[in-house]
């Protein structure tokens, strides 16, 4: 039977309508899991440094914000609130386009010369590693790993595509470092993990003793549990290119990451990290000191004061300026052998304002006349402030700033750095792990970055930290490291 023209019209245009309405769901789809990137205006040469300005602005409020959501249960919140922290321009989708397929950054870019990928968790479905290396042009080694062995079907295939295939469930039975092992492999380019909730534990011995350069994970659990992971890979220096929740677990999401020392590999431009690094439990005050990193390199590190307590770590102190500088030192108790050794070491041109609770004996008095000083008595910040000090000695700016007050610190600090410029601090937090965090991360708010932690022998809730800001490390010839210590409180 032929079919009359009208016909034919009517299948056609049933035909279109109904192309036209997957095409609108598809796109609904993928705006949905896009809804973390930018739009980037491709024709202006300056889009991703004025992406990375307005991320810099942001960066405090998306981390506290991110962390505030961590704390509840909504996950579709927590999603949304996880922003990217590095831009890549050639985001493609490897495997299926559903549920199962995964975003990599500049797959093209993979090393030729004796690389390796590794996908955990197939379920007799290989289409991303298939793909994957089609994309790669098939010369790495590809490491496949599932908790169950696969069907004669798929070992043949894996076979075919330059694999190897490993049997148990990660981490109880095998662990990602003996798969590498066994394969003679050192380093690996992409990591792909789905492994229905093993990523938790899996993951972190891997990525702290073997180089990886992409990783796709999806996490499975609760918001702070996702939280958790991340700042997993943050401390390891990986960033967010790419989420894209599951529309078919509500509780789990797809993350992709690339490693701070891949990015220029893959062409891809750093935004600002939004994930803090820190993850604080418990009041094991050791552990905690143990676990501070420094976030500058100072080479010429000088102790000033006493060899044992009381004396601080001064970053190169003869670079102090000459002119019209002033040094401050809050808590004396009558000794001032730092006052007098900086002083010394300084040339002792700099005015020093000195501070305490109480009056200083005489002999203290006449001793920090000698050296160029001001005494001011009152508890801080109670009685006087460090403002006041500084302005009643008609000063505007402060080079070193030495703090040792039992734990007036923790209000006294902030109301002064906020209006002053400062360049070094000094201080000894006292405290719970979680006080001493909150006040090195209102330092931080201020950039200040940590050179020196010294925790007190004979004190053990307490710690000497030395922190430079960042517009004084060029006078003091410091380098920057990467900043530990999150700006925002969690």
């Amino acid at each position: 039977m032929i079919d009359s023209p009208s016909t034919v019209i009517i299948s056609l245009l049933s035909c279109f309508l109904i192309i036209s309405t997957l095409t609108c769901f598809s796109v609904s789809r993928l705006e949905q899991k896009f809804e973390a990137d930018e739009l980037i205006d491709l024709y202006n040469p300056n889009a991703l440094k004025d992406l990375r300005a307005k991320y810099n602005l942001k960066a405090d409020k998306y981390s506290l914000e991110l962390s505030q959501v961590a704390r509840g249960a909504n996950h579709k919140r927590f999603f949304g609130k996880v922003k990217l922290e590095a831009f890549c321009a050639i985001k493609e989708r490897i495997g299926d386009v559903d549920d199962g397929g995964k975003y990599v950054c500049n797959p093209r870019a993979v090393r030729k010369d004796n690389c390796t990928l590794i996908s955990l968790g197939l379920n007799n479905a290989i289409s991303y590693d298939q793909q994957i290396q089609n994309v790669t042009g098939g010369h790495c080694r590809i490491l496949g790993a599932d908790k169950d062995p696969q069907n004669i079907t798929i070992q043949e295939a894996y076979e075919r595509i330059n694999g190897q295939l490993f049997v148990g469930m990660i981490p109880n039975e095998i662990s990602i470092s003996s798969m590498l092992k066994k394969a003679e492999r050192r380093e690996v380019e992409l990591l792909k993990i789905d492994i229905e909730g093993g990523e938790h534990e899996g993951l972190e011995p891997f990525i702290r003793e073997y180089r990886v350069c992409q990783i796709f994970i999806e996490v499975h659990g609760t918001p702070s549990e996702h939280l958790k992971m991340l700042q997993t890979m943050a401390k390891y220096n990986f960033r967010i290119f790419n989420v894209e929740p599951n529309p078919y677990c509500s509780n789990c999401c797809e993350y992709s990451l690339i490693q701070d020392s891949c990015m220029d590999q893959y062409g891809v431009y750093p935004l600002v990290p939004i994930v803090p690094k820190f993850f604080l439990r418990g009041a094991d005050h050791k552990r905690f000191f143990g676990k501070m990193k420094l976030e500058a390199f100072c080479a010429i590190k000088e102790r000033i004061g006493d060899v044992d307590d009381g004396g601080k770590y001064v970053c190169n102190p003869r670079a102090v300026k000459k002119d019209n500088c002033t040094l401050i030192s809050l808590g004396l108790n009558n000794a001032i052998s730092y006052d007098q050794h900086i002083q010394n070491v300084t040339g002792g041109h700099c005015r020093i304002l000195g501070a305490d609770k109480d009056p200083q004996n005489i002999t203290i008095q006449e001793a920090y006349e000698r050296i160029n000083g001001q005494l001011f008595v009152g508890m801080i910040p109670n009685e006087i402030s460090i403002s006041s000090m500084l302005k009643k000695a008609e000063r505007r700016e402060v080079e070193l700033l030495k703090i040792d007050i039992e734990g007036g610190e923790h209000e006294g600090l902030e109301p002064f750095i906020r209006e002053y410029r400062v360049c070094q601090i000094f201080i000894e937090v006292h405290g719970t792990p979680s006080e001493h965090l909150r006040m090195l991360q209102t330092m931080a708010k201020y950039n200040f970055r940590i050179f020196n932690v010294e925790p007190n022998p004979y004190c053990s809730n307490c710690c000497e930290y030395s922190l430079i800001q960042d517009s004084c490390m060029d006078q003091y010839g410091v380098y920057p490291l990467v900043p530990i210590v999150p700006k925002v409180e969690f």
